[in-house]
């Protein structure tokens, strides 16, 4: 990638490219708007002279993307959640702005209603949790930087910051890197609701034709929201898959696997009492799931397209089959629907569902979101 931008920058200085080459090039070169400046001259003069080709139609379906890429937009979501034995049913308002090309601001409010379901597991929670967060992303060239602030309250308040980077590396992989600090943890109900996270996590994929890998290593520490230690966590995921398909519909097929490891060596305060059925305060396992290992194979369907705006009304899915040390077989199903109401908007419905050491994870949501500019 840093080698297309020096190459796309040479080319515009030079002003020795024909039209969609230098839209290209613009791309390559880290210059969104102008690009799209460009695509529009040439779909204009196009449609002027009656032209019409299978590379303009691809100019113009990549110049809708950017468009997208590049515009506003409103989300509203509302999900039901269920997090080991702790139920989260409640409105999200997310609006991302484009401030600069390549600089965006995020606004994240949500605020949900919470309830037990076994309350021989888990007790005494607060009636409402809510979240607010505010971050900034921007993007230019090779590299994508983001940083996030948020306030979030459930049983205890915490300030959760994150750090991201995005990167190429040499032989065509590219990195992802994560810091947090005083994150919101949901690896269980309790840490959910009066727990927090430090973590630092690196993702690592590669792309070869119709092929793709990704590994994934974080190393987290957790603690109750007022400060005690609970203990400590390591996480290493890896697959591969290959598309099947890479049109609409695109297909892909997947081997899967990851290890998970986890210390529960702390004391939480006496004030967490009150979470444990038992009425005294509750040990570090309470908050720190089992450690497991898994293996397996999935399929997707729509995957390129989940979640991005889509011109009409599609399916889109993902099943996992896995083969777990400690649960033996399990499955982790992603099922929804996608598409249009009034034309730049989209609605969706969405089911989610994955069985690991601390219980039963599930979602169901619905969510719309609307673009606009620029």
């Amino acid at each position: 990638m840093a080698h297309s931008q020096k190459v796309g920058e040479r080319m515009i200085r030079k002003g020795s490219l024909l039209d969609e080459s230098a839209i290209e090039a613009l791309r390559a070169a880290g210059r969104p708007m102008q690009a799209l400046r460009q695509a529009d001259r040439v779909l204009e003069q196009a449609a002027e002279q009656g032209l019409s080709s299978p590379a303009l139609e691809a100019l113009a379906r990549q110049t809708a993307q950017d468009r997208i890429n590049l515009a506003d937009r409103t989300t509203l979501r509302f999900a039901s959640q269920q997090t080991d034995a702790v139920m989260r049913q409640g409105p999200l308002l997310e609006q991302n702005i484009t401030l600069a090309p390549g600089l965006r601001l995020s606004l994240h409010v949500e605020r949900d209603r919470l309830s037990t379901r076994d309350a021989s597991a888990i007790t005494g929670l607060p009636p409402t949790w809510t979240d607010a967060q505010a971050g900034l992303r921007w993007k230019h060239g090779i590299l994508d930087l983001g940083a996030k602030i948020g306030h979030d309250t459930a049983l205890g308040s915490i300030t959760p910051l994150e750090l991201t980077l995005g990167a190429p590396l040499p032989g065509g992989i590219t990195l992802q890197a994560q810091a947090q600090r005083h994150a919101v943890a949901d690896e269980s109900g309790a840490l959910l609701v009066a727990g927090r996270r430090d973590r630092l996590a690196m993702t690592l994929t590669k792309t070869f034709g119709r092929f793709w890998a990704s590994v994934s290593e974080s190393d987290s520490r957790y603690a109750t929201r007022l400060g005690s230690d609970l203990g400590t966590g390591r996480s290493t995921q890896a697959q591969a898959g290959v598309w099947l398909r890479q049109g609409e519909p695109d297909l892909a097929l997947k081997v899967l696997g990851y290890s998970n490891q986890f210390d529960a060596t702390g004391t939480p305060e006496a004030f967490y009492a009150r979470l444990n059925p038992a009425g005294v305060p509750p040990p570090a396992s309470m908050f720190i799931p089992a450690g497991d290992d898994a293996y397996g194979l999935g399929i997707a369907l729509n995957q390129l397209a989940a979640d991005r705006y889509s011109s009409h009304w599609l399916p889109f899915g993902e099943l996992d089959l896995l083969r777990s040390r400690r649960l033996g077989n399990t499955t982790g199903v992603n099922l929804g629907v996608q598409g249009p109401v009034f034309g730049g908007d989209q609605l969706s419905l969405q089911y989610q569902r994955q069985q690991d050491t601390t219980g039963l994870n599930r979602q169901w949501s619905l969510q719309y979101r609307i673009w606009f500019g620029p």
